[in-house]
């Protein structure tokens, strides 16, 4: 990563009170190289191979917490369920469309979910979006 964009990377995760780690710097450079949405199959793939599903995640789930980067600068996400069929009792395919309302444009598409019924509850164990 160049390093003035690094520096303005680091500036902007301290302006909103978070710390600068190196999972934080690289996925806020995806969000703002990126000119489309981003999956969070997306996101692994551009990470690399050295931040796992589950920092990710966190990651994400940080910058949401924080609020950054609003909804003024990322948009508003919305889902519709399309489709729901039981393959078992305890699997479910989901089919759906997300939205993504912006003021750079609005961009949309389709979803596939795989829920497996485990001990502590329903949890998704393969998601695609298009």
């Amino acid at each position: 990563m160049e390093k003035s964009i690094e520096n303005n990377i680091g500036s902007i995760l301290k302006k909103n009170s978070l710390s600068v780690t190196d999972s934080r710097k690289k996925i806020l450079s995806l969000f703002l190289q990126s000119k489309d949405a981003l999956a969070h199959g997306d996101i692994e793939k551009k990470a690399g191979e050295k931040f796992d599903r589950v920092t990710i995640y966190r990651t994400l789930q940080t910058f949401v917490e924080k609020g950054y980067p609003d909804t003024a600068a990322m948009g508003k996400l919305s889902f519709d369920i399309i489709q729901v069929k039981p393959l078992s009792n305890d699997h479910y395919f989901v089919v759906g469309k997300w939205m993504l309302q912006r003021t750079a444009g609005n961009l949309s598409g389709h979803y596939t979910l795989l829920l497996r019924r485990m001990k502590n509850g329903w949890k998704i164990v393969a998601d695609h979006s298009s």
